[in-house]
């Protein structure tokens, strides 16, 4: 069932697999893992693993960032090429962050046509989003709360309290839409928004990781602009 948004003031968005398909980053000519001659499943295992620190922005200099990753796959690896590696994959997070597909940026400028107020709440380090202020669907937002400089991680319900408190709304006027990575929406509906699930930017809508998801969420989209219908 799609989301009536005349029930809400507020769109509240997840940013990567949500607006952000990691298609567009896999597929940037900015690849670190190609230029540490590291398999990217490997580069993924580690990025993913043991990631607190870099979440929470308790580790946030991008070559610390950088270093905190191949520091699980090769410890020897030269400080020049951590720096270079840190350059590329602000670059390939840049690209990515730029490149965000039409229909998603026009769903974005229609609901704040509409009068709606936008949020973005992301798991994110800092290299990850620092091109996110550069974009043109930046201007849009009226909050955006990136977990590495705020402390928390989602589904933690301060981060989602952090975003109401910057949009100056209460949790029933807001709908949250994400793929439900992180336990997003068990975190937004904790802290009592409605959800939606969107599963565009998904490899695989029926595996049984997503179809648990599913059942997490009040709405499910298949595309964002959805949300307009």
């Amino acid at each position: 069932m799609k989301p009536d948004l005349t029930k809400y003031d507020a769109v509240i968005f997840d940013l990567f697999h949500t607006l952000i398909s990691l298609t567009n980053i896999r597929a940037s000519k900015f690849l670190v893992w190609d230029y540490l001659e590291i398999p990217e499943e490997q580069w993924r295992q580690a990025t993913f693993s043991d990631a607190e620190d870099r979440l929470r922005g308790k580790i946030s200099k991008p070559t610390e960032v950088i270093m905190d990753i191949v520091s699980k796959i090769d410890p020897t690896i030269t400080p020049d090429k951590t720096e270079r590696a840190s350059q590329l994959r602000l670059e390939q997070f840049r690209t990515a962050l730029s490149d965000i597909h039409p229909h998603v940026l026009s769903t974005i400028k229609e609901l704040k046509q509409q009068g709606k107020a936008l949020g973005l709440i992301s798991n994110a380090d800092q290299i990850e989003v620092s091109g996110w202020s550069q974009t043109e669907a930046s201007a849009y937002f009226d909050s955006a709360v990136f977990s590495c400089n705020v402390g928390y991680i989602k589904p933690e319900k301060q981060i989602y309290l952090h975003s109401l408190t910057q949009l100056g709304l209460s949790p029933g006027q807001c709908l949250f839409v994400g793929d439900g990575g992180n336990d997003e929406l068990v975190g937004a509906k904790n802290a009592g928004m409605d959800t939606a699930i969107t599963l565009e930017f998904l490899d695989d809508p029926m595996s049984e990781p997503i179809q648990r998801r599913r059942e997490q969420a009040d709405y499910e989209i298949h595309r964002i602009d959805e949300l307009l219908i």
